[in-house]
């Protein structure tokens, strides 16, 4: 199964990283370093074996620690990483290179869809979020794209969201009340169905609220989204804190 997390209404389908044997990583810097961090051996053989077939450059790596102690003398690249891990886990790995401010792309693998989790690495700066088994051309695609956000990786994510209002004003004050709250517990990790139960509304009513949102709001994408939320709250904090 696959979940991107980024798409506007997520789906999750089946398959495995060896079929689709037609996809293309299209215009992907195949000469990009690929660096993969499991504890898994069967995952790790998986995603290297793809990657090599692919003509990519990959690097392994099977202790989380001693890939962050390591982690600024090794060769830039994307890096994929398994979530569930026992030394720590995915979103650990990602903080902690979040702290660092390295332009690092992360994609974070996890073996189930978890909503909470997937929108949690998002929030910490993941590049995006897939569950594994995966389809080959969404790891070849999840891989262009992170490549190409290499070059300009710390303002790539701001860069993608509509430029602050003036005047003091924020854009979620464009969203009613209702699209505010769904907004909020999407932004809280709260699946759709969740949002339903939580508002006493339907799903498809959920989904309307959550796609007159973002069209609002001017972002095409769950991840987009999180983060407008998250700018945007903090004007609000912040106003708040200066008035008083």
């Amino acid at each position: 199964m696959i979940m991107n997390s980024f798409s506007n209404d997520p789906q999750v389908s089946s398959g495995a990283l060896g079929n689709d044997r037609n996809s293309s990583a299209g215009s992907t810097d195949r000469s990009q370093l690929i660096h993969i961090l499991s504890e898994d051996p069967v995952l790790k053989n998986q995603l290297s074996g793809v990657l090599k077939t692919c003509g990519f450059r990959e690097s392994s790596h099977d202790s989380p620690t001693q890939f962050l102690n390591e982690i600024a003398d090794l060769e830039k690249g994307v890096l994929i990483v398994d979530h569930f891990m026992l030394q720590m886990t995915g979103l650990e790995v990602i903080e902690k290179i979040n702290s660092s401010e390295l332009p690092i792309p992360v994609i974070l693998l996890i073996s189930q869809p978890r909503v909470n989790i997937a929108v949690a690495a998002i929030k910490l700066g993941a590049f995006t979020v897939l569950c594994h088994p995966l389809e080959r051309s969404d790891i070849l695609t999840a891989i262009k794209e992170a490549t190409a956000s290499l070059p300009f990786r710390r303002s790539s994510a701001n860069s993608m969201l509509p430029p602050r209002r003036s005047s003091g004003d924020t854009w979620l004050d464009l969203l009613t009340p209702r699209e505010l709250q769904v907004v909020q517990l999407v932004y809280d990790g709260a699946t759709n169905k969740a949002i339903s139960i939580t508002l006493d509304i339907s799903i498809k009513t959920v989904e309307r609220h959550r796609s007159n949102a973002m069209r609002k709001l001017e972002v095409n994408s769950v991840a987009a989204l999180i983060r407008l939320f998250e700018r945007e709250r903090r004007v609000v904090e912040h106003s708040s804190v200066t008035s008083h």
